[in-house]
């Protein structure tokens, strides 16, 4: 019990992070879009969507997979496997995200160099 309670957490802990992340880079695209065009009609943001989406489906789509591949367990096994699984993916997109809000920061700071 207490091994899924640890992954648990951890996978808990990886998902918010993520969260967190989805509204900070949803908050650049925002305020890309209003320095560049004077709106806040970003492009990338449906895009952004719709990846948001796509992506949780297919957490969900492998946690089954993994629970259909180990067949019968126990619940404390099911647990830490979904947890574990959820993380792996987790961890992933956040370090996708974080590409992505260090890529548009970065460009923000050239053109501001640029300005100066």
């Amino acid at each position: 019990m207490g091994m899924s309670l640890v992954a648990s957490k951890e996978a808990s802990k990886a998902y918010q992070e993520m969260q967190e992340l989805e509204a900070k880079l949803l908050g650049l695209f925002a305020q890309q879009e209003i320095i560049l065009t004077g709106t806040d009609d970003a492009s990338e943001i449906s895009a952004f969507k719709a990846a948001q989406e796509a992506f949780e489906k297919h957490v969900d789509a492998e946690v089954a997979f993994e629970l259909a591949r180990v067949g019968t367990i126990s619940g404390n096994g099911m647990r830490m496997l979904e947890a574990q699984t959820l993380k792996e993916f987790c961890d992933f997109r956040i370090k996708r995200l974080r590409q992505a809000i260090d890529w548009i920061e970065s460009s923000w700071d050239i053109e501001n160099d640029d300005g100066n």
